[in-house]
């Protein structure tokens, strides 16, 4: 499985100013190849479907992300909350909420998006 380093190296620079989590679909199969738990260490939390007997985009797991959120700030509004997902369809539910979303597309793009949210941490693509 490919591992995306740039986004790891990205996460690890985000965390010392963010809360990072992680929302995903996967199954119980699925869960420790493509998110193994020893990557938990790089985010602040981590939710996954099956674990949680939920899955995007039912509008109860961003709840959820919302309740993970708050347990580090408990004075965030979900308007300071960006979600990140590669399927359109997962954004609504969270844009209902007023979460502010990105669709993943590739590396570079994201950056240029976090770029608007006055998030520049890379400048350049490996």
């Amino acid at each position: 499985m490919y591992k995306n380093e740039f986004l790891y190296e990205l996460i690890k620079s985000l965390r010392k100013k963010f809360i990072i989590g992680v929302l995903s679909d996967q199954w119980y199969l699925s869960r420790d190849v493509l998110i193994p738990k020893s990557d938990n260490k790089y985010f602040d939390f981590v939710i996954i479907s099956y674990e949680v007997k939920m899955r995007k985009p039912d509008p109860e797991i961003y709840k959820l992300l919302l309740r993970k959120v708050r347990h580090f700030d408990k004075k965030i509004k979900p308007s300071e909350i960006l979600f990140i997902d590669n399927r359109v369809y997962n954004l609504e539910p969270a844009r209902k909420l007023c979460i502010k979303t990105i669709l993943f597309e590739d590396n570079k793009q994201f950056v240029e998006e976090l770029s608007k949210y006055n998030l520049k941490y890379f400048s350049y693509i490996k």
